[in-house]
């Protein structure tokens, strides 16, 4: 496993665990790109075929830019998981020449395309986390 920036150990549903996540840079320039990698472990057999939504929230919480993806930019289906691989994850959200400034966060999670439910996320207790998490926060400067 690579070492990861920001550990982690959040269950999605009974068969995916995130490790934890890249997030780079801290600080984005409007039009630059934030790059966000999810590392996935696989827990058992899916029979799903997920989709990871990574959305840029500004500090109202509405979407700025959002990226949904099968993993592995379409090339690893979670159907095609094998138990105890972990999967690294890369997403390259482009921001906007005219994004604001101010303190943005980033919120990702994975649902079933088909019917649109999220997968609900439990901590290393089991405690129930909602339908997605919310990374370390990024700034857009004032130019």
């Amino acid at each position: 496993v690579p070492e990861i920036q920001q550990p982690l150990q959040l269950r999605l549903g009974e068969t995916i665990m995130l490790l934890g996540y890249d997030l780079q840079p801290t600080v984005v320039r409007p039009g630059a790109q934030l790059r966000v990698t999810l590392y996935w472990q696989c827990l058992g057999l899916m029979g799903t075929s997920y989709t990871v939504f990574v959305h840029l929230l500004d500090e109202e919480g509405s979407i700025r830019v959002q990226q949904d993806s099968v993993p592995g930019q379409g090339t690893l289906p979670t159907t095609s998981w094998v138990k105890g691989e972990v999967i690294v994850d890369a997403y390259e959200i482009a921001l906007t020449h005219d994004a604001p400034p101010g303190l943005y966060t980033t919120a990702v999670g994975m649902y079933d395309a088909n019917t649109g439910v999220r997968v609900q996320m439990f901590d290393e207790g089991n405690k129930p986390l909602g339908d997605h998490l919310l990374l370390s926060g990024i700034e857009i400067p004032a130019e």
